[in-house]
């Protein structure tokens, strides 16, 4: 250990790095309860370039290029899928808040 530095400021700094390391701990999960959707789309194209690098390999090796386009493809198409269910069921819930609010009123009207 060195004897240049006293006990308080080893004390010190281990206290400010605990509160910067909690502070990068609630700025992310503040970031991903904000960002739910790009939070995904970086998961799957991590989990998707993971799976390309580790899993089985074909024995006739594609160009880069190609293998590249592939999976721009796939992920564009796994994303418009995706992005369509959701307008769908924001719709739908948007359909029926709406319904139930306007039924709320009609009873409310009554009273």
């Amino acid at each position: 250990m060195n004897p240049d530095i006293s006990d308080d400021r080893i004390e010190d700094l281990a206290a400010t790095a605990q509160e910067k390391a909690k502070h990068a701990l609630r700025a992310g999960q503040s970031y991903a309860k904000e960002n739910p959707l790009v939070l995904a789309a970086g998961a799957l194209v991590f989990g998707i370039a993971i799976g390309a690098l580790f899993g089985n390999r074909e024995p006739k090796r594609k160009e880069t290029g190609q293998a590249a386009r592939e999976l721009v493809d796939d992920i564009v198409s796994q994303f418009s899928h995706r992005l369509k269910d959701l307008k769908k069921q924001s719709y739908s819930s948007s359909s029926n808040i709406l319904d139930q609010v306007q039924g709320a009123g009609k009873k409310l009207k009554w009273w």
